[in-house]
């Protein structure tokens, strides 16, 4: 399922914006530990906003 969710991202990820993407290499590179860290925590350290966050999910 990681590599599903990763090959998803890498095949999105042009048509993601600026913000989105930031989400998406964080994402990426830290996938063992995504589940564990609350939507703010991930925000402040891709430098987003929350609703970001919540966008890239959807995509």
């Amino acid at each position: 399922m990681e590599v599903d969710l990763i090959t998803q991202i890498k095949s999105a990820y042009s048509s993601l914006t600026k913000s989105e993407q930031k989400v998406a290499t964080y994402t990426i590179e830290n996938m063992k530990h995504i589940a564990y860290v609350s939507v703010t925590d991930v925000a402040r350290k891709c430098g987003v906003g929350e609703a970001t966050i919540f966008r890239f999910a959807k995509k």
